[in-house]
Formats: structure tokens, sequence, C-alpha cells
């Protein structure tokens, strides 16, 4: 935990303990979708970066992350991986370090926790989604996760949050998809979070028809317009 938001979960054989998470790897499996490239915006727990780097180890993956100390109790504490002495690890804001980035990224990861913003909503400026757009490739995609955590908590409206957040993506990615948790199998039941605390997984996608389904891993995509 990093105040009310959760940075990293694992569970006993390093499968990932948060649903974002969990269900957005099930979308990413050979003869589905396979990134050539990835970075991890706020990837300091490494869960994310491992999993990828053993499903695709031919992938360039990277990961930013402003917390270093997040990134030494990962390594103390997760699973163990002999990968990480090989993982690129970028140690800054993950906006401002990708901005001075040159390298452009088939896929992206950002893990909104790891972002400033009220009650599982980042705080994206327009300025922010220009970087993250330029850090795409041609026809390339991110994936925001844990949007939603900790909202029903804060009192906050969690659909006109992401409803805001969607609206203003459509401004500068060809496609916005908004998926919303199904309820079920609760991932993040030991951080005693709510069975009925909505989560959410928007894919901001540079081509006109995203790959993805309509629904993965406990997630159903939302009609156009958002939550």
């Amino acid at each position: 935990l990093e105040g009310d938001a959760i940075r990293g979960a694992e569970g006993p054989e390093g499968e990932p303990g948060r649903g974002w998470e969990a269900a957005v790897l099930t979308v990413l499996t050979e003869g589905r979708y396979q990134p050539e490239s990835c970075v991890c915006l706020g990837g300091g727990s490494g869960t994310m970066a491992r999993h990828l780097s053993q499903r695709f180890p031919h992938a360039r993956i990277r990961v930013v992350e402003g917390k270093l100390e997040l990134v030494g109790l990962a390594r103390a504490h997760f699973c163990s991986w002999d990968g990480w002495d090989h993982l690129d690890v970028v140690h800054g804001d993950p906006l401002d370090a990708i901005e001075e980035d040159a390298h452009r990224f088939s896929m992206g990861v950002l893990d909104c926790a790891a972002l400033p913003g009220r009650a599982g909503i980042p705080a994206l400026k327009d300025a922010d989604f220009r970087v993250l757009k330029d850090t795409l490739e041609p026809g390339g995609m991110l994936i925001l996760g844990g949007l939603g955590l900790g909202m029903a908590r804060a009192g906050a409206k969690i659909e006109e949050g992401v409803d805001h957040l969607a609206a203003k993506a459509r401004d500068w990615f060809e496609t916005v998809s908004v998926y919303q948790s199904d309820g079920g199998e609760d991932k993040e039941e030991f951080l005693q979070l709510s069975d009925e605390e909505p989560q959410f997984i928007v894919l901001l996608s540079l081509a006109d028809k995203p790959l993805w389904p309509t629904a993965f891993g406990g997630y159903s995509l939302l009609p156009r317009g958002g939550a």
C-alpha cells in the first residue's frame, strides 16, 4: 500500500494479486495479442513486467517507477525472478520520464495508482494525454488499470470520474474502450476491498479497431460513453 493506493500484490506462486493485472494478462497471451515492446508506467512492483517478459522473451520491456523503494520491496518480498538484473528500470515520474524518452512502444501499461489524482482516478491533463500518445508507436495501445479503487470509500462517484477521463482521452486516441468489473471473485479480498466496489480498465488505442474481446478476465466492455 502507498497511502490508500495499492501499488503491488502477488499470490503465493507469484500470480497477480490485483484483479486488473490478472485480467489484462488473460488477453496478453501467445496467439492473441503479442506486443513487441512495452513500457510499464508505475510498474515498480515488477509483476506485469515479469509476466510479460516470461511470455514474450523477445519483447523490449521498460519499467518507469518514481519510487525505487517499491522496487526494492518487490525484489525482497515478491516472487523471486532473476530477470530483475536485466530489466530496464528508469527512475522518475512516469509522465516526465517518458516525455524525455525518444523510444516508442507498441504497448503501454499505466498503473493509475502511481499518478496523482482523486480516489483512484488520475488527474490527466491534455498535456499528459499528448505525452502518453507520443510514447506509442503507430497503431499502439495504452492500458489504464486500477481505476476506481478506493473511490467508494472516498465518497466519490465512480462512473462520473471514469466518464470524464474517457471523454478527454477521445480527443487524443482513435478508440477508447471502457471495461467494468463484473463482480464475482475479488482478487483484492485480502486487502479488505469491497466486492461491490466496481473497478475499471480503460484501453486507449491509436488503431481504428482494437483487437481486444468484449469481455475478459471478469471485465466487460461498456457501451460508448463510458461507465
